[in-house]
Formats: C-alpha cells, structure tokens, sequence
C-alpha cells in the first residue's frame, strides 16, 4: 500500500484532471508520489501517459507555489509549506469528493479515516451541532493522509486573511476545548488546524 492507498487497478477510467487529482491528493501530504510503474498499473494506462500527466501535475503545483521535484534517489517528492499542501489537497480532494462517496476511492473505508471521523462525530455531538455533509468526512481524511505534524509556529506564521476566525480567540472556544479532549496528545499547531476548519465550516 501507498499511504493506505491500494496499489491494484481501478475498476473505472480516470480521466486526465482526475488522475492529476488523485496523483496531488494522495501525495501532496505525504511529500511523495508513486512511481511510475505503480502509477501506470493503479490507472491502467501507459507509462507516456503517466509521463504527460506528471507534467500537468507540476504545473498545477507550480500555480500553487509549490515545487514537484525529482531525484534519483527519493524520486519525485512535494515540496512546500504544510498549511499551503492541506489547502490544495482539500481542494482536489473536494474535486475527487464523488469518486469517494461511490467508493471508487475508497478512503472511507480505511480504519485511520474512521478512527478520526468517529473522535470528529464525538465532537459533533458534544456541541450539538450538525456538520454539513461531507466536511468531517473530508476533514478526516486528510488527517488520515498527512505524515508531517503541523506545528504552531507553522499556523502563527500562516498569513492569517486565510483563517476565518483569529487563533487566540480559538483557542478561548468550546470547539476547541473539545478538539483537546479528543486529540490530548496531538501539537497545538494540530488542534488550531482541526479548530480552524470546524470553527470555520458551516453547520445545517
């Protein structure tokens, strides 16, 4: 497996913007991407394709100021700041979002997913609120997905116009207060995140 993800060929044609999709979404957070041999089985398509659509990716990246970046040893690796990667995976994540619920992507079925939906549910239900669809889900994921710890230093110097809510008063929240009984060991960079986006998701 790659990150928890299968390795063995879809049932489904992907097209290009999708593949491109879950090449970025399924390596962005982790730094990595598959080979291309892996890649060319796991889509059933030839490795010029694969070729071709690493081009495309760079360039999505690259509007994103983040860099793709080969070597011999490593491969192809992601490189960027933390907070910027979770933005763009939660965007082609929400592109990718219906290949998900049809379990053509079967990220919500993997045991880290429902590990953190069932802490996010119990979080849910502690504020009485209810999470519009979809936003734990994809919250949980992506917690799932990431392999580097965000820190606080790494959120205090995220240009905050991209927050919706300010990190002191975050932290001064019920929802917060919830987050740290749920995730006690996690960083502080952590809870702010997962604060940021409950605080900052909209509610039925």
């Amino acid at each position: 497996e790659f990150n928890g993800a299968k390795e063995n060929s879809y049932n489904y044609i992907f097209t290009q913007e999708e593949r491109c999709a879950v090449i970025i979404a399924e390596g962005i957070l982790s730094s990595r991407i598959q080979n291309f041999d892996s890649l060319s089985e796991r889509f059933q398509v030839s490795r010029n394709t694969i070729f071709l659509d690493m081009k495309l990716v760079q360039k999505k990246l690259k509007d994103f100021d983040i860099i793709l970046e080969y070597n011999q040893a490593a491969g192809y690796q992601i490189l960027g700041a933390e907070m910027n990667k979770r933005s763009i995976f939660l965007y082609y994540l929400s592109i990718l979002w219906p290949l998900v619920e049809e379990g053509i992507l079967d990220y919500l079925s993997w045991d880290t997913v429902r590990g953190h939906l069932c802490k996010l549910h119990s979080i849910e239900n502690a504020l009485e609120v209810h999470y519009r669809g979809g936003i734990l889900e994809k919250l949980a994921v992506l917690l799932s997905f990431s392999e580097n710890v965000l820190t606080w230093d790494e959120v205090r110097h995220t240009d905050e116009s991209l927050f919706v809510l300010d990190t002191e008063y975050i932290r001064k929240t019920r929802v917060y207060e919830e987050i740290c009984a749920q995730y006690p060991e996690w960083t502080e960079g952590e809870k702010i995140y997962i604060g940021i986006q409950l605080l900052g998701a909209r509610l039925d």
